[in-house]
């Protein structure tokens, strides 16, 4: 769907905390490796830059943990690693973060952005999630270029403003988009 702009779409709103080590969840966050960068890609510290090993498959949750960080994909895919659906694909709830080139798949919610803004999203892919895309009281966002199909909802906002959600691909999702103010 090409110029949509929303507010809001269903989703759940969850504190992202610091995951605790028996959790398969890998962290990026702005330091002299990353985080968890290093165990699933390479760090690039003076632009603050995660890309991941190209055309890996991940399993778990990455969480990211840091203003201005930058995760590449690389052509990866992140999979919840079940049959059934866990809680989040991509997470975080700081703004200025970009995420490209990255497939996530499985999870209640592939990419969720919460409370920040100034964000971009372009080039990933959403496929098999209860929501592709959340955006929760965060505004301001660059939400492009993205394809989002299989998933219960595409994409959803909540209680944000000013995003620009345009070039989208939406197909085969039971609903395309959501905006719940």
């Amino acid at each position: 769907v090409v110029g949509l702009a929303l507010a809001y779409m269903r989703l759940m709103v969850v504190a992202i905390n610091q995951p605790d080590a028996a959790s398969n969840t890998k962290t990026i966050s702005s330091d002299a490796t990353g985080g968890d960068c290093t165990s699933i890609g390479t760090w690039d510290w003076a632009t603050e830059t995660c890309t991941l090993t190209p055309r890996s498959t991940l399993s778990g949750t990455i969480g990211i943990y840091g203003s201005g960080i930058t995760l590449d994909g690389a052509g990866s895919t992140l999979d919840s690693g079940t049959k059934s659906r866990t809680d989040g694909g991509l997470l975080f709830n700081v703004g200025g973060v970009t995420v490209r080139n990255l497939k996530v798949t499985g999870f209640t919610n592939g990419i969720r952005i919460n409370g920040f803004g100034g964000n971009t999203l372009i080039c990933n892919t959403l496929e098999n999630n209860g929501t592709g895309i959340v955006i929760e009281s965060s505004d301001s966002n660059n939400i492009s270029l993205n394809t989002m199909t299989g998933n219960d909802l595409g994409i959803g906002t909540s209680d944000s403003t000013g995003n620009s959600i345009r070039d989208n691909k939406l197909t085969g999702n039971t609903d395309q988009a959501q905006d719940d103010g």
